[in-house]
Order: structure tokens, then sequence, then C-alpha cells
């Protein structure tokens, strides 16, 4: 990952600045006080939750071309920010579950395309 945040057009690249102008100046204030540990409060818990998940669907939207998705509603910040109100995804005490996007089965989450045009996952085309 770190070789692919180093090149400037990478998903993982590209999620990362997006992920960066997601965050409020008081969030950047939270993870610049964090000094990494595990006690850095609910606060900065939360900020993670945020980053991370951000991330996360930052970076699977730009790795399998969710331009070209047949519904990418809400993605990529055309939500307000809400990661909850992208379709495909639901979420249960602000922790987000990917239910209908790229065929993918990590063990922890499984996602299934169900004909949205996403070009991921086995057989390139989604549809599971």
């Amino acid at each position: 990952t770190a070789t692919s945040l180093r090149d400037p057009n990478s998903p993982q690249s590209l999620a990362r600045d997006f992920t960066l102008t997601q965050l409020t100046q008081e969030e950047i204030a939270v993870l610049a006080e964090a000094d990494g540990g595990d006690d850095g409060g609910e606060e900065e818990e939360a900020v993670r939750l945020k980053t991370d998940q951000t991330f996360a669907s930052a970076t699977l939207y730009m790795s399998t071309g969710g331009d070209s998705w047949t519904d990418n509603t809400g993605w990529m910040g055309r939500s307000g920010g809400d990661l909850c109100a992208q379709s495909g995804i639901t979420c249960a005490r602000d922790v987000m579950e990917v239910t209908d996007l790229p065929d993918v089965d990590d063990g922890d989450v499984s996602v299934n395309a169900n004909g949205n045009n996403n070009g991921g996952g086995p057989g390139g085309g989604g549809g599971g």
C-alpha cells in the first residue's frame, strides 16, 4: 500500500486525497493530537472510524470504476459526507456494511453487485 500511495494516480492515493477533503478542521486537529495509542478517547475513535471508512469506500469506488456504476448515488461526497447514504451501504451504530457492490468475499464483508456494472470481482461484471 505504501507504494500505491506514492503513485498519485492509484486508487489508494486518490482515495487518500479524497478522504482528507472530507475531514473538518476540528477532526484534523483531533488526529494531529493523537499519539497513535489506543487511549485517544471516544472523539479520536469516532474520527478514526470516519477516516477509515471514508478511505475504504473511496478506494473501493476508485478501484472498481465507480463513475460507471449503474447506481453510484451518494458516493464520493455526493451525500454530503454521509457514508451511510451511499447506494449499496447500510450502517449499524455508525459502522458501515457493504451490502450490494462488487463480487467480493473476504470473510468480513460479503459484497454482491447485482448488476451494478462495476466491472470488479470475479468474471469482471459483478452481477452476483
